[in-house]
């Protein structure tokens, strides 16, 4: 017990340090509306994926059907590039909002703050929700896919010759081979 609150003691005071440290930034509004916009406007955004790409059954216990096993490769790569464009967005729009902070006033800086600090929201969101959809629909389709993640299934099952790693069925127990131990 004493364990536990502990550790929630912990982290209570890793929150509260960190956040201490934003609130001096010169950028803290903007981290800390991304904050608390970037997770809804990620799952909002990754519904709208969902049903923009006709994957509205991804579910991983079902498998996926033919039409959709069909225009996955073309889909594939529409998810992609809006990886690497909200990407590119990100990566720019972030040391812009922090370079020009968003402030009460309308002058030119704090409007550039404003404005940088919309668009690194809007891309956050955006590369989160299609690399979440990219990897999810990857993996309906393909057990081994993306590629990192079938060479981390693969391991872990030579590792630990456990068929879960594999993404396949157990055998039943009598088709099942007595592996020899020395």
């Amino acid at each position: 017990m004493f364990e536990l609150l502990f550790l929630i003691a912990i982290v209570a005071w890793v929150f509260f340090s960190a956040l201490e440290f934003v609130l001096t930034l010169p950028c803290a509004p903007t981290i800390i509306a991304a904050a608390v916009l970037v997770p809804l406007l990620t799952v909002w955004r990754w519904h709208a994926l969902i049903r923009a790409h006709g994957l509205s059954r991804l579910h991983p216990r079902t498998r996926p059907v033919p039409p959709e096993r069909f225009y996955w490769p073309a889909r594939r790569r529409v998810l992609g590039w809006r990886f690497g464009m909200a990407s590119f967005a990100a990566i720019l729009a972030w040391p812009a909002a922090c370079l020009w902070p968003a402030g009460p006033g309308t002058d030119p800086s704090s409007l550039a703050g404003w404005a940088s600090g919309l668009v690194a929201i809007l891309a956050t969101a955006e590369l989160l929700a299609s690399g979440w959809l990219y990897l999810r629909a990857s993996h309906w389709f393909d057990r081994h896919a993306p590629r990192f993640v079938g060479l981390a299934r693969r391991a872990l099952y030579r590792l630990s010759d456990n068929h879960e790693f594999l993404g396949e069925e157990a055998l039943p127990r009598e088709k099942r081979r007595r592996e020899k131990v020395y």
